[in-house]
């Protein structure tokens, strides 16, 4: 009888270390996958291309309006 319990005990607690490590895993993982998801927002934030603007002669041409005007 104190051979089972001990044996049950023994079970349980690598089940629920093998559950604790896999979560920690998956935890790791989604913490760098949060880590790329910010760099990426703070690129396009940073780095993001400038606006062009675009305008129609009375011929119906369109040209790129310069950036001093």
């Amino acid at each position: 009888m104190i051979a089972q319990r001990s044996e049950i005990t023994l079970y349980q607690s690598i089940f629920y270390r093998d559950q604790y490590y896999k979560v920690l895993n998956w935890l790791v993982v989604e913490a760098v996958i949060i880590i790329c998801l910010i760099m990426a927002i703070l690129y396009f934030i940073f780095f993001h291309p400038g606006q062009h603007f675009y305008i129609t002669t009375t011929s119906g041409q369109i040209m790129l309006l310069p950036k001093g005007s």
